[in-house]
């Protein structure tokens, strides 16, 4: 997977909160931000990370 196409788009009231998280935490809520299709927006509002995913982006 190549992290570096992902389009990041972020509010300003996440940016705010965020700021106050511990580095693991905020690695972790990036890469979920990342996999979100700003143009199709889960129905659900919600995001799946596997196991694998997770690991090689906090290598």
């Amino acid at each position: 997977m190549n992290f570096t196409k992902r389009k990041v788009v972020e509010h300003n009231s996440l940016i705010t909160s965020i700021a106050k998280m511990d580095k693991t935490p905020l690695k972790m809520f990036e890469l979920a931000v990342s996999c979100i299709n700003t143009e199709e927006p889960p129905k659900d509002n919600a995001v799946y990370l596997s196991k694998e995913e997770l690991f090689r982006f906090l290598r």
